[in-house]
């Protein structure tokens, strides 16, 4: 099994992650929509201006971040750490992205593309883990 390759297989199945992040150890997490781009290793999602998370990056830009198994009997799934800013890319230069992955993304970009920011997470490792047994961490670098 080639971890690099079950990670790229995870990330590109999954549409979901849960993010955490963390203020003065208190830690808060939820769930959103991405777009992993590969040749840049950064993943994209976007959110809606004045959202609580947007403060919450401001104040500490570490977060992590996990896949939403998509086979849940098998629990699959890829972790990571990384730094989240605000992207220079806007929701309409990744519609075609996020569209792509997501069919029903288009028509939310179109009705709220003024509303929503675009995020990036960078990280370098993951932890790819495929069942109780097997996990392994990969390097993207």
């Amino acid at each position: 099994m080639e971890a690099k390759k079950e990670f790229l297989r995870m990330i590109n199945e999954c549409d979901e992650i849960a993010l955490a992040t963390s203020i003065h150890d208190f830690p808060n997490v939820r769930i959103v929509n991405y777009y992993y781009d590969e040749k840049n290793n950064v993943m994209y999602f976007a959110t809606y201006t004045g959202r609580e998370k947007i403060s919450e990056f401001w104040k500490n830009n570490n977060v992590s971040f996990t896949t939403i198994p998509v086979n849940k009997g098998k629990r699959e799934h890829i972790r990571a750490r990384g730094h989240v800013r605000e992207s220079e890319k806007s929701i309409i230069d990744l519609r075609d992205e996020f569209s792509n992955k997501m069919a029903d993304f288009a028509e939310i970009i179109d009705k709220y593309s003024k509303e929503l920011k675009v995020y990036e997470i960078k990280f370098s490792e993951v932890t790819v883990t495929l069942d109780s047994r097997y996990y392994e961490k990969v390097n993207l670098q």
